[in-house]
């Protein structure tokens, strides 16, 4: 059974169908009480209604998941970081024997210091090298990431709904016209309640 039939059984009684807007595979259909959001090809609920009043607006907007925009930061900067520190620190050099002349090398006792210099400077090498990689592949883990996040990115058309989440639609690429389409539909109830509007003098009797 098609949405837009589906949409009558579940009318209030003497509620009516104002407007059917085919978005996609999916669908919205105003009444004269509330918008009835089918959505059988996005995540989440396949159906979704809303009184008119909280309607607070609509437009079209390419969507993603923006949780990997968190990931691009961090990976980005750590990225950043560890290729800096690994191309400009070098803690190997702190403690080079290069300055141990050979007669205080093979002093009496210093034999085992010189070894334990040796593979402590070897150790902070390493570390110079893995700073360098782990920057590296920081970045490459912010790049996918990024490539995540365009491709979790889809046109919605966005319902705007007061003390609730926005209701997204997923909208083919040609889509441009039934956003103006549902605010027609709507009418006033598209922008949300308007300005109290002022009490005359004489009647707030002042």
């Amino acid at each position: 059974m098609r949405w837009s039939e589906r949409a009558r059984e579940r009318l209030r009684p003497g509620e009516t169908v104002a407007e059917t807007i085919p978005v996609g595979s999916n669908g919205i259909v105003v009444t004269d009480q509330r918008v009835l959001a089918f959505t059988p090809d996005g995540e989440g609920p396949n159906f979704r209604a809303i009184e008119r009043p909280n309607v607070e607006g609509v437009r079209l907007d390419h969507v993603g998941a923006t949780g990997w925009l968190e990931y691009v930061g961090k990976g980005a900067l750590a990225g950043v970081v560890g290729v800096a520190l690994g191309l400009t620190l070098d803690l190997g050099g702190m403690f080079a024997l290069g300055g141990v002349s050979g007669e205080g090398a093979s002093a009496v006792g210093a034999g085992g210091l010189t070894r334990l210099l040796g593979t402590l400077n070897a150790a902070l090498d390493a570390a110079d090298e893995a700073l360098l990689v782990g920057g590296l592949l920081a970045l490459v883990f912010a790049l996918g990431a990024f490539g995540m996040y365009v491709e979790s990115r889809s046109y919605n058309l966005v319902i705007g709904v007061a003390g609730d989440e926005d209701l997204h639609v997923r909208a083919p690429s040609s889509a441009d016209d039934q956003d103006r389409r549902l605010e027609r539909a709507l009418g006033d109830d598209a922008f949300g309640p308007g300005p109290e509007e002022p009490v005359p003098a004489e009647e707030s009797g002042v």
